[in-house]
């Protein structure tokens, strides 16, 4: 699912980026073979940039708690232990939607 969001912004960003510049349409540019690659080689090389760049970036997100250290905290406090942890657990699934690692 996440593959195809991924390829889904490419394919939106690479034919933004052909408006205006080719009288053939995206079937064309983004015809793929059978092995599920493009057959245009410019495209073959942008998407392999574009997961590349995806590639590298790793957002480094804080830990979550244990539930042993929250259990461990006076039962006022637990609740900002939870909601560090559901904000850290949101978080890290928004930017792995996106394509994006996360250590």
């Amino acid at each position: 699912m996440e593959q195809d969001k991924v390829r889904a912004e490419f394919e939106a960003a690479y034919m933004r980026d052909l408006v205006g510049t080719s009288t053939e349409g995206p079937e064309v540019w983004l015809e793929r073979g059978s092995d599920g690659e493009y057959r245009s080689f410019q495209a073959r090389g942008a998407w392999w940039a574009w997961q590349a760049s995806r590639e590298a970036v790793v957002v480094e997100l804080p830990e979550a708690y244990s539930a042993a250290f929250i259990e461990r905290q006076p039962e006022h406090k637990r609740e900002q232990f939870y909601v560090h942890n559901g904000a850290v657990y949101d978080c890290r699934a928004a930017i792995h939607a996106a394509g994006i690692r996360t250590k």
